[in-house]
């Protein structure tokens, strides 16, 4: 028996994978070449090492497929904004551990029994797998849940940080 192919979805796989490298390719060429902490903490509203370390982690890591910007469309993203991943992960009650426990579980081997965003599968499709450093991963979990990414005040740290 021949294994069957879903050409478009194995197709789009490939595509997010191909266009994942040359992201990542070129966002590490330009963070070599950005301004030093000091610089950065000049430029940006943004006061802890982590926070900055954390969004330049998110610009290289998540923002290609996760685009915080909403601009285009949903036609224009590879997966939900990276506020709606917050939205489904943080909830009344659940502590930093559990949700950066869980974020972390979900990056490291994405599943649809994982997932808690359904919607987004039926969308996008599941997360393909890729990998980033653990305690990356956990860096930004632990960004996302201290910080509201669909709140005006952070669109404007983002704004300043992408300009800086």
């Amino acid at each position: 028996m021949k294994p069957q192919f879903n050409f478009p979805a194995t197709f789009r796989l490939v595509l997010i994978t191909l266009g994942l490298i040359v992201l990542v390719s070129v966002q590490a060429k330009d963070a070599l070449q950005s301004p030093s902490k000091e610089g950065a903490n000049i430029l940006l509203p943004i006061e802890q090492e982590h926070d900055i370390k954390a969004l330049k982690l998110m610009a290289q890591q998540c923002f290609s497929c996760h685009n915080p910007d909403m601009t285009g469309g949903p036609q224009s993203r590879l997966g939900p904004p990276m506020f709606m991943v917050r939205r489904h992960y943080y909830h009344e009650g659940v502590s930093k551990d559990e949700f950066i426990a869980g974020i972390v579980s979900f990056v490291k081997n994405p599943s649809e029994e994982k997932s808690r965003m359904k919607g987004a599968i039926k969308n996008f499709g599941l997360m393909p797998g890729i990998y980033v450093d653990e305690d990356d991963i956990k860096l930004i979990a632990a960004y996302i849940y201290d910080n509201d990414l669909s709140s005006e005040e952070w669109k404007k740290k983002w704004e300043a940080f992408k300009k800086g």
